[in-house]
């Protein structure tokens, strides 16, 4: 038995001669039939199979949503909801803002791959520490419930007090404080009838 397909992540830069796809016998050398190299646009392991005529399957990677490193600022800034950690840190290596990523909650605790990542979470890119933060979750569950627009009225009715990023989240309209233009926006995206995102 052979082995038909083989995925080769963006991670690996340079792959010897006649690695993959090819059978390794004595009295036989020949490229494996039907052999396929799965991997991404602009890779090795794209250039790879274009050097031995091996085919090519390109693998799509998915754009979490924009996001925008201030790095005056330390802070990583994410116009998405329900981002997994995984897909975060597979986006930033893959377009090359790093080459290696780690996230944590805001305390330092680890975070598994498939878990969201939400406002406050701690995203070290080679050695570099940022802070996320995600329009309208001041909660830091990388959701915008209504724990989150009622965070923000009790913040602008003086009864309750962000921390730095909760309150980048919570400023929507981007005033410099939080007022009920914020807690209204928040709440009508909750509710379906406005996109903070666009």
């Amino acid at each position: 038995i052979s082995l038909k397909k083989v995925f080769i992540p963006q991670s690996v830069e340079e792959i010897g001669g006649y690695a993959f796809g090819y059978k390794e016998s004595e009295d036989d050398d020949s490229l494996i039939k039907d052999f396929i190299i799965e991997g991404y646009e602009y890779s090795a392991a794209e250039d790879y199979a274009n050097s031995y005529e091996i085919k090519f399957e390109k693998k799509n990677i998915e754009k979490p949503g924009n996001i925008r490193i201030n790095h005056s600022k330390g802070i990583i800034y994410l116009d998405a909801l329900k981002v997994t950690a995984k897909s975060m840190s597979d986006y930033l290596k893959f377009v090359g803002a790093c080459d290696s990523c780690s996230i944590t909650k805001g305390n330092g605790s680890s975070i598994s791959n498939s878990s969201n990542i939400g406002t406050g979470c701690k995203i070290t890119l080679d050695g570099s520490q940022f802070t996320l933060v995600i329009m309208g979750d001041t909660t830091g569950d990388g959701l915008i419930t209504s724990a989150d627009y009622l965070q923000i009225k009790k913040c602008f009715q003086k009864i309750y007090s962000f921390d730095e990023y909760s309150f980048i989240s919570a400023d929507v309209n981007l005033n410099g404080s939080i007022d009920a233009t914020d807690y209204l926006r928040i709440k009508l995206h909750f509710l379906k009838q406005y996109n903070l995102f666009e």
